[in-house]
């Protein structure tokens, strides 16, 4: 039966971070094409799961825009009725030191950045808390470690400021 909201699949939208005209390093473009473009394949064959992937190529290739373009596709496919449950953006660390390698879960920390919300408060705060969980989860299913504690904050990542 697979994965299941109410009576339909499960829906992701993915996509490849930094395929886009502002980009990203070449150790991270490359990989990121690569790790995506094996996760739609994967949820692709996988029971119960209604995947679209924003980047041409099913992550191989590049979108046209700046770094909001991938979000306005999700969007876009809202309003015309697919709504995703899941909007998973695939990145990796910019650089190739191993010390600090390894996956985390992105949380918004403030109003004017992701959260809809003029003070998000609790909505941050319940995704961060769990954020850890989710990179344990998400690593552990691909053998990769954990960066740090798990998470990262927007602000930190430097997206919105």
């Amino acid at each position: 039966m697979g994965v299941r909201i109410g009576n339909r699949p499960l829906r992701i939208a993915v996509g490849a971070g930094h395929h886009n005209n502002s980009g990203g390093n070449a150790f991270e473009t490359e990989l990121n094409g690569r790790v995506t473009y094996e996760v739609v394949d994967l949820l692709r064959h996988g029971s119960g799961f209604e995947v679209r992937c924003y980047t041409p190529g099913d992550g191989i290739g590049w979108y046209d825009g700046p770094l909001d373009a991938a979000a306005r596709q999700v969007v876009a496919w809202a309003k015309s009725g697919w709504v995703a449950d899941i909007f998973h953006e695939i990145h990796h660390e910019g650089t190739g030191t191993a010390a600090i390698r390894g996956g985390f879960v992105i949380y918004p920390d403030g109003a004017g950045l992701s959260s809809p919300y003029p003070n998000p408060g609790d909505i941050d705060i319940d995704v961060r808390d769990h954020g850890r969980r989710m990179a344990e989860l998400l690593c552990g299913a691909v053998g990769l470690p954990i960066r740090g504690n798990g998470t990262m904050s927007e602000r930190a990542t430097g997206v919105g400021a």
